[in-house]
C-alpha cells in the first residue's frame, strides 16, 4: 500500500508524523516470514533502505543509521520504520511501515521542530517517486535473500552511536534512567553505560 500523503501517520511511542501530498514515499508492506527470523527484520528492512538512500544519493557521506532503524543524512532524518507483527508460532506476519523524504523542500519542514531533510533538498534534484519506490522493492528483494550476517554487519557498520547521553524511559512506569551509548553488541541491541 502507497500512500500520496500522510496527515495521522504514527511512528514509535505514539508520535505523530505528517507528509504533504505527493512528496514522499509512503509504503505499507506486509511480508510473511517464518517466526524464527522475526528479530532480523528490523536489520534487514533498514540495511535494504539504507542502500535505496546511498543509491539516489551516490554514497554521499555522512549516511547513517540511528539506532534502531532511522536513517539520518548529515545529522537530519531522510527516512523511517515503523514496524507492525502478528505472529504464530510458525509464521508471522510482518507489516512494514516506511517513509522516504523524496521531494520535500526545506519550507515543508519550517512549522516543525523535527530535523528532517530529503532527497531533493541534499542533491538539488528533483526525484521519481515511483523509481525511488522500484529501487526499494528490489532492494528488499535482494536484503531478504542475502547472508543475514552480512546484512547485520553492514547495519552495525553504519550505526551512529550517540556522543551525548540519552534517557530511557519504562513505558510501563514513570522511570527512567540517563546513560551513555557506548555501542552495539551481536543481537543488535544498543549497549550503554549508567
Amino acid at each position: 500500500i502507497v500512500a500520496n500523503h500522510q496527515d495521522r501517520g504514527q511512528g514509535r511511542f505514539g508520535r505523530q508524523w505528517e507528509s504533504p501530498i505527493g512528496k514522499n514515499l509512503l509504503l505499507s508492506l506486509p511480508i510473511e516470514i517464518d517466526s524464527q527470523n522475526l528479530n532480523r527484520i528490523p536489520i534487514i528492512s533498514t540495511v535494504s533502505v539504507l542502500n535505496v538512500i546511498k543509491f539516489f544519493l551516490k554514497d554521499k557521506e555522512n549516511i547513517s543509521i540511528k539506532w534502531p532503524n532511522d536513517i539520518l543524512v548529515n545529522g537530519k532524518k531522510i527516512s523511517g520504520i515503523i514496524i507492525k507483527t502478528f505472529s504464530s508460532q510458525k509464521y508471522s506476519i510482518v507489516n512494514l511501515g516506511i517513509g522516504i523524504n523524496i521531494n520535500t523542500e526545506s519550507s515543508d519542514y519550517k512549522n516543525s521542530n523535527f530535523n528532517a531533510t530529503s532527497l531533493k533538498i541534499e542533491s538539488g534534484l528533483i526525484f521519481d517517486i515511483y523509481h525511488v519506490f522500484c529501487k526499494l522493492i528490489m532492494s528488499l528483494s535482494d536484503s531478504l535473500k542475502s547472508d543475514y550476517f552480512n546484512i547485520f554487519n553492514c547495519w552495525k557498520e553504519n550505526i551512529l552511536i550517540p556522543k551525548t547521553n540519552i534517557n530511557i524511559s519504562n513505558s510501563e512506569s514513570s522511570d527512567s534512567i540517563y546513560c551513555k551509548p557506548i555501542g552495539i553488541n551481536d543481537e543488535g541491541l544498543l549497549v550503554v553505560e549508567t
